[in-house]
């Protein structure tokens, strides 16, 4: 993603914590807000996006939006 303040690169991985990230996004199939915020099954979930980017980019239709509820932005993917 691009013209993210005092950040260069946003990227999508895997984690399961916020110290995981460092401004990127964690992905998984599930999150919990019980004590801290946390994400699980975050490999496999990772596993199927990738094969979906990889399909888009593939077709040239790639396009990844992040919107920051807390912030009120929207970051889009360099790819629109």
């Amino acid at each position: 993603m691009r013209d993210v303040v005092n950040f260069e690169y946003i990227l999508i991985h895997i984690g399961n914590t916020e110290a995981d990230t460092a401004g990127c996004l964690l992905i998984g199939e599930e999150a919990s807000t019980a004590e801290e915020i946390t994400v699980s099954r975050s490999a496999a979930a990772y596993q199927k996006l990738y094969l979906k980017v990889v399909a888009a980019a593939a077709a040239k239709t790639l396009q990844i939006v992040y919107i920051d509820e807390g912030q009120q932005q929207t970051y889009a993917s360099p790819w629109e």
